[in-house]
């Protein structure tokens, strides 16, 4: 999966200050990365588990015409809008009634009566439901769509309701859709913002239960390591003789630096330490920024 994060000019909001676990809360662009990891891992968790939509169910749509809702959240300033392309969105609405052989067609829009309108209704309000649940965990506050009945349909995205300088865009590849969500930059300033370590205790079990969460989801991703072995001279000979499973002897170095890498795009800076006879990666930063 794929993040990518934009966001304009930041000033107060609305919201009480988010409480990091740690107590100088890390940089802005990590605590965004951990706004953008939970949206990640419940986006997922809802494909999966509630559309059942496997990751190598369809290719997603490049040229059909972009979809939007927007709906007010209680906590927020400005109402949450929800963007998916038309294609991606059709299969998303066929993995709800049941469908297991999913195909995204480009094209036109598709034409849909008042029932398909109102199950693409209620999917792109799931969506926005799941970003409020990441939105409460990292923030630590109550971030919920509002409860009153709305009668704003969805639409064919014409232009953003917010101007450049005053939304964040937040753009996640999950299954078989790309979501994009567009709020106002003011509260995202709010959720991600630091604060004095008061109630830090808090904080730490929520990142017990986003550690949890993320753990939980670990078997469905793709993960490849791959590494530049120049520690020390070895001849042909020797390599030969590898087989899977060998054990190499290198020799150990208190730390150096890497960065992890998914798809391509640069995620995180990690240190890479030796503990007892394990080695582990301790994350430093969000690195998405380098890729803007």
């Amino acid at each position: 999966m794929n993040v990518d994060v934009s966001e304009g000019d930041c000033d107060a909001g609305s919201l009480s200050p988010w409480i990091p676990a740690r107590a100088d809360g890390g940089s802005a662009e990590a605590r965004l990365g951990r706004l953008k990891a939970e949206i990640e891992v419940l986006l997922a968790a809802f494909c999966e588990k509630e559309l059942q939509v496997d990751a190598t169910d369809c290719a997603m749509s490049e040229e059909s015409e972009l979809f939007s809702i927007s709906r007010p959240v209680a906590g927020l300033s400005a109402p949450v809008e929800c963007v998916v392309r038309d294609a991606e969105l059709a299969v998303l609405c066929d993995a709800l009634f049941g469908a297991r052989t999913l195909i995204v067609q480009d094209g036109p829009a598709s034409a849909r009566g008042p029932l398909a309108r109102h199950v693409v209704m209620r999917v792109l309000e799931r969506l926005i439901d799941k970003f409020c649940e990441a939105a409460s965990s990292t923030s630590g506050q109550e971030i919920a769509r509002d409860a009153e009945p709305s009668l704003t349909p969805a639409k064919m995205q014409s232009a953003p309701s917010l101007p450049d300088g005053a939304r964040t865009s937040i753009r996640v590849d999950v299954r078989a859709a790309r979501v994009e969500f567009l709020l106002a930059t003011d509260d995202v300033s709010l959720l991600i913002a630091t604060a004095n370590d008061e109630g830090s205790q808090g904080a730490v079990e929520r990142d017990r239960d986003l550690q949890l969460r993320l753990e939980s989801n670990v078997a469905s991703a793709d993960i490849r390591l791959s590494a530049i072995f120049d520690d020390r001279a070895v001849t042909p000979a020797e390599i030969r003789t590898w087989r899977l499973g060998s054990v190499i002897d290198l020799q150990s170095t208190p730390q150096t630096t890497a960065t992890l890498s998914g798809n391509g795009r640069s995620l995180f800076r990690c240190e890479i330490a030796r503990d007892a006879e394990f080695f582990v990666l301790h994350l430093l930063g969000d690195d998405s920024g380098v890729h803007g």
